[in-house]
């Protein structure tokens, strides 16, 4: 009895921490297992619906929070010729270069989905269509990667850069338009129209 009583006087701290980071990363899997179940069930509802049962195509839009009026105009040239070859846009749904793809995939009458870092779906900028929430902070950034079919990569700092690398690592295409120079496996160009040109002509997304 004496060493049951013992016991229980040890302290517990340690134990009750790996208890709760195993609760978390648990909770964690299944958030992010719930919001790709979501997004799939969404964009093949809405092709079904629109476009007959056809395969989902999915392309990543990735770059700068913040840019200049130039780089803004080039994501939104892109966003037009994703959304005309009736693909859905993918992108970290914030401002910049996000939001100029989607503005672009907006006016031509595209979807557009915003894979948020933070829990407030408010955070969108104006033109995405759904708004997924994580609150993951920096590591949406694999969730933007996975639940594209192919990225574009538009000028961009340290996350675009992390963003490139998953897709390389992940065996996904990426076109590189203003962005981080001579990294092995990106296809550059050097306009818009070269850009969506390289989508339509990537063995890996098969386009309508």
């Amino acid at each position: 009895m004496q060493v049951f009583q013992n016991a229980q006087n040890l302290p517990q701290e340690p134990f009750f921490d790996f208890i709760k980071v195993t609760e978390y990363c648990f909770q964690s899997t299944i958030v992010i297992g719930f919001i790709l179940l979501t997004l799939g069930t969404l964009v093949h509802f809405r092709h079904s619906v629109l476009e007959g049962d056809m395969a989902m195509k999915m392309i990543g839009v990735i770059g700068a929070g913040s840019c200049n009026n130039e780089t803004y105009e080039l994501a939104r040239k892109v966003g037009v010729g994703i959304a005309k070859m009736g693909a859905t846009l993918v992108c970290g749904g914030l401002g910049g270069v996000m939001e100029g793809a989607c503005r672009g995939a907006h006016e031509a009458g595209g979807q557009t989905v915003g894979i948020l870092p933070g829990p407030d779906r408010a955070d969108a900028n104006p033109y995405v269509t759904i708004p997924i929430v994580t609150d993951l902070g920096h590591a949406r950034n694999v969730l933007v990667v996975r639940s594209s079919d192919l990225l574009v990569a538009i000028s961009g700092g340290y996350g675009t850069l992390s963003e490139i690398s998953i897709a390389l690592k992940l065996g996904k295409p990426v076109i590189g338009l203003g962005t981080w120079q001579n990294m092995e496996g990106v296809q550059y160009v050097t306009t818009p129209e070269e850009a969506i040109d390289a989508i339509y002509n990537t063995s890996a997304v098969p386009l309508a």
